[in-house]
């Protein structure tokens, strides 16, 4: 695939995420007063249709950087979140309108990964809590929901890493190195 091909269907993919993003957006605020607006912004406050839900989600990841030379550990994902979730069901019990608001803590670790370590890869470790609301239009029919979203959190990280010291963090070029900024 040429690189011209590949900006094409990156620019595809942008804007059908911003269209996406910002049909839903209108569609939260038809025919929503100002009380109405200001209500879904109060973040502590339970309405009778609410329920509180726990969600718990684990993966493994393999983290990447171009500029850096030596090789990094593949990590494990641990994240819980817990907050509270209402739905309805519109237009012929098919469509859910749906919005969770919740915290969320998370640990990504080459700790949570089950395979031998040699040393001589780059470990890393990050922790990360923070607070966050998703809402979105899906399908649902006969006990099985598809539930595109979009979510918005504010995050709170700590980056942890140690390398083994034959390891180069960054790597200056040779021409680079001569030229005066």
């Amino acid at each position: 695939m040429g690189l011209i091909m590949r900006r094409q269907v990156v620019l595809f993919l942008v804007i059908i995420v911003l269209g996406v993003t910002s049909i839903q957006a209108q569609w939260n605020n038809y025919n929503n007063g100002w009380e109405s607006k200001w209500k879904k912004y109060r973040f502590f406050k339970w309405n009778s249709n609410d329920h509180p839900f726990l969600e718990l989600n684990y993966g493994l990841g393999k983290p990447l950087n171009k500029d850096i030379t030596g090789k990094f550990s593949d990590i494990g994902l641990i994240e819980t979140k817990l907050g509270y979730t209402s739905s309805d069901l519109i237009h012929h019990d098919m469509i859910v309108d749906f919005s969770d608001k919740f915290f969320f803590l998370s640990k990504l670790s080459d700790d949570l990964k089950s395979e031998d370590k040699n040393g001589l890869e780059i470990k890393t470790s990050l922790i990360r809590f923070g607070f966050g609301e998703r809402n979105g239009y899906g399908y649902s029919a006969e006990g099985i929901s598809i539930l595109p979203y979009n979510q918005n959190t504010f995050v709170w990280s700590q980056l942890d890493y140690t390398n083994p010291s034959y390891v180069t963090l960054f790597y200056l070029a040779p021409d680079t190195m001569d030229k005066k900024i």
